[in-house]
């Protein structure tokens, strides 16, 4: 399963003392990371069970709990939410009721010269 934050790239900053005003590049060989942005901390209360079982999967799965949190919240959201309307949906509504009926008469003489 894949998430949908989008993940961009920071890089570490140099050891402690390594720092010059002048020299070679400071950040060349920092580690680079991935890291979600647009994150909101929250915090949830779990039955102490389950947290044993989150812990458990975390440490089988080779994630965070906190990963493991965000793919559950994302994939329930995903589930639950409405299908989105496309904002052009409706964007030519005239309000008037007897476009349909009316068709043939309001169109008349469109596309002739003069």
């Amino acid at each position: 399963m894949e998430s949908n934050l989008a993940p961009h790239a920071v890089a570490t900053p140099p050891a402690a003392g390594a720092c010059r005003r002048s020299g070679p590049d400071l950040t060349a060989g920092a580690a680079i990371y991935m890291v979600p942005y647009m994150i909101t901390k929250t915090t949830v209360y779990l039955a102490a069970a389950d947290y044993r079982r989150l812990k458990a999967l975390a440490r089988a799965t080779g994630r965070t709990t906190a990963q493991l949190v965000r793919e559950a919240v994302a994939e329930y959201a995903r589930r639950h939410a409405g299908r989105t309307r496309p904002k052009s949906l409706g964007a030519g509504h005239s309000g008037r009721g007897d476009l349909g009926e009316r068709a043939e008469e309001l169109l008349e003489g469109l596309g002739r010269d003069g």
